[in-house]
């Protein structure tokens, strides 16, 4: 039987003991609240380690099978799922089938189980002959880009034509169109071919919205307010698989095994709260001077620093250790001082938070945000004005930090980048209640995610 992958809300080490079913004694890793000089304080035992239904071979039973479709798959084990969804995978040779598959799985948050079948897939020669099928080569692009492998933006030149314009056969191409916008959000600097297609896709599938169907209007719509890179992963897999039901390619081991995942580590999720999310005391000393001061900092000096009050690089220097993934001398060195990956995501998630927060820190009495920085250093008239440079200056970080995903020169290993990625993601749903009064609830989030299992 195939072991089963495991995944928390960083990947554990795999030196660590396990279960019979791949779930780590004592408990998942997590982040560290001491200093890296210190020893860490030992892993307490976690409620999984000893839960008995936990350590039966029948996991599909830790929760209830409401539906009769369910309930003939009540006896399979969790290995025989994974054993069956890896064999299809492995025999995949369908361009756009296999693509598919690969982009379902990770959507559905399950995609920790097949990593070794994807990188197989993914890294087949080029020999699929996807001609002008624009859906395929622009699934293919985001895939790989993702995983981060290299991937030529050049692919997408036979679908503009030399007038600068998608070609005249891709207007009706509803999913070619929608899968090029998705892939463009993974555009690095000086890629304008990229960032060209992400302005006409987003006309084209605009104008296109009121002649597709209600379910396809609605995929369309999500991706135009936020792609599908810039969404928080298991959030995404949490909303997903409840819709997932809903297509038309449905596979219910699939659907099993994601909704099964999500409430296990959901679970572990739960418990890993009491240990963490930082010291970081002398940042805030900083801030607190500037405060007494009444001095308002340049941009710079506001963003070197909020960068360690967001606590981006303890989190993130923690979690390349706790993951035990690729740590040597020489990766352990790159951490000072620390990468400009953690600074790119850091900045990200600190202009966030001020774009979410910085009116009622404002009013408390706060120390200056990046919305007096800038207003204040690029003298803009209006708070309106501050706020659409900070979200210029993010999409910019974006395109550096989609750099160092690909980066042929990147050191450090995909896990930690992808950890990088995600706090960006994260940043967004924690923060945009406060500058979109459209968005979700911070709130109804947390209770998605850590508190509410999938029925």
């Amino acid at each position: 039987m195939a072991g089963i992958r495991s995944i928390s809300i960083f990947q554990r080490s795999p030196a660590w003991p396990t279960n019979k079913l791949g779930v780590p004694k004592g408990a998942y890793s997590r982040p560290c609240t001491c200093q890296l000089s210190r020893s860490p304080k030992p892993m307490p035992e976690s409620p999984a380690s000893t839960d008995p239904s936990l350590e039966s071979s029948n996991l599909i039973n830790v929760v209830s099978l409401p539906r009769a479709a369910d309930r003939k798959y009540s006896a399979r084990t969790l290995e025989e799922l994974v054993e069956s969804i890896q064999t299809v995978l492995r025999r995949s040779s369908d361009p756009a089938t296999t693509l598919n598959l690969i982009d379902t799985v990770q959507r559905l948050g399950i995609s920790h189980h097949f990593e070794e079948e994807i990188d197989e897939q993914l890294d087949r020669p080029c020999d699929w002959n996807v001609g002008e099928d624009l859906f395929v080569t622009a699934l293919r692009f985001r895939l790989l880009r993702q995983a981060g492998k290299h991937s030529s933006s050049d692919v997408f030149q036979k679908f503009i034509s030399k007038e600068g314009k998608l070609k005249d056969f891709l207007a009706e191409d509803r999913r070619g169109m929608l899968s090029l916008h998705e892939a463009s959000y993974l555009a690095t600097k000086n890629e304008e071919i990229l960032l060209h297609a992400q302005k006409l896709t987003r006309t084209s599938l605009q104008q296109l919205m009121p002649l597709m169907s209600s379910n396809c209007s609605s995929y369309v719509a999500q991706a135009l307010k936020l792609p599908r890179h810039l969404r928080m992963a298991r959030l995404e897999s949490r909303n997903y698989i409840s819709c997932y039901r809903k297509e038309k390619n449905f596979n219910l081991d699939l659907f099993q095994l994601a909704r099964v995942d999500f409430n296990m580590v959901q679970q572990l999720h739960n418990t890993e709260l009491t240990e963490i999310w930082i010291d970081i005391v002398e940042a805030f000393l900083v801030e607190a001077k500037w405060f007494n001061k009444n001095y308002v900092p340049s941009p710079e000096e506001y963003l070197a620093n909020g960068v360690t009050t967001g606590g981006t690089y303890m989190a993130l220097v923690h979690a390349f250790f706790l993951m035990g993934q690729d740590v040597t001398n020489e990766t352990a060195a790159m951490m000072e001082p620390y990468p400009n990956l953690f600074s790119v995501s850091g900045k990200i998630l600190r202009l966030w938070d001020d774009l979410g927060t910085a009116e009622e820190e404002q009013e408390r009495g706060d120390v200056a945000s990046s919305i007096q920085c800038y207003t204040n250093e690029k003298g803009f008239s209006s708070e309106k004005e501050a706020r659409e440079h900070i979200r210029n200056l993010i999409s910019s970080s974006w395109l550096e930090l989609n750099g160092e995903l690909v980066s042929p020169t990147a050191a450090l290993p995909l896990s930690i980048v992808k950890a990088s990625l995600n706090l960006g993601r994260t940043a967004q749903v924690v923060y945009e209640h406060g500058d979109d009064e459209n968005a979700s609830c911070v709130a109804e989030n947390v209770q998605a995610l850590i508190y509410t299992p999938i029925g």
